[in-house]
């Protein structure tokens, strides 16, 4: 039994790239917000599991010409979108409750470390960052950003209910810029080796959703590591 090739197969693949995107999210949801017993945990860890592996057995069922590639990108896209955003539920609910403003203050000081070092890169920047991946990406506009994403830490300690003192928060911030910009340019790198201007067309005039929330992707791990051991 084999599937046929076609925009059908190709939607088919979309959607279970959704499924398997999604699923550690709502474990980790159900995990912190529920906390289950340990064996309902590590069902739930194995049930993630077999719909990962199941993406070998979707290809073998589909007439693909190019299995181990469309396995990559499915297994890629669990790893690099699916477990970050997952593991964004360790850093807003513990202790039994949820800090809502902490995760406020994180994809604020990112994206304001993004517009800021565009906006001043754009007016003053002249050395080339990483000219070879993003050519527009100067230092002077990364260090703009890099200060901009300090300053706001002062900014963080304010929110109601913050969890960090100003110490801790420069510490965050400087993690959330440094991992930040360089997950930029992962996706710039991603993007330029299939040779596409925007990930998507979801979000018009801001290169697609991704390029919203790829910064924040990758530097979701490092600072949960920080917060644990600032905790």
């Amino acid at each position: 039994m084999t599937l046929p090739k076609g925009k059908k197969t190709d939607q088919l693949r979309k959607y279970f790239g959704f499924l398997i995107g999604l699923a550690p999210f709502l474990t980790t949801a159900y995990w912190q917000l529920l906390q289950p017993d340990t064996s309902i945990i590590l069902a739930l860890i194995l049930g993630n599991l077999l719909l990962v592996f199941s993406a070998f057995l979707l290809e073998l069922y589909i007439r693909s010409d190019r299995p181990f590639e469309h396995i990559a990108y499915l297994i890629l896209g669990w790893i690099y979108i699916g477990i970050p955003f997952a593991l964004l539920n360790f850093i807003a609910i513990h202790d039994d409750q949820y800090w809502r403003w902490t995760i406020f203050a994180i994809v604020g000081i990112n994206w304001a470390n993004d517009s800021m070092a565009y906006l001043i890169g754009s007016r003053i920047g002249k050395t080339p960052l990483f000219p070879r991946i993003s050519p527009k990406k100067t230092w002077e506009g990364t260090i703009g950003g890099f200060l901009f994403a300090l300053a706001l830490a002062w900014v963080a300690i304010q929110l109601p209910g913050s969890e960090f003192n100003l110490w801790e928060w420069l510490i965050i911030a400087f993690v959330i810029a440094l991992i930040g910009s360089l997950g930029d340019l992962v996706e710039s790198m991603l993007k330029r080796s299939k040779q596409i201007k925007d990930s998507g067309t979801v979000l018009p005039g801001h290169g697609g959703f991704l390029d919203r929330f790829d910064g924040l992707i990758l530097l979701i791990p490092f600072v949960l590591a920080c917060i644990v051991l600032l905790r």
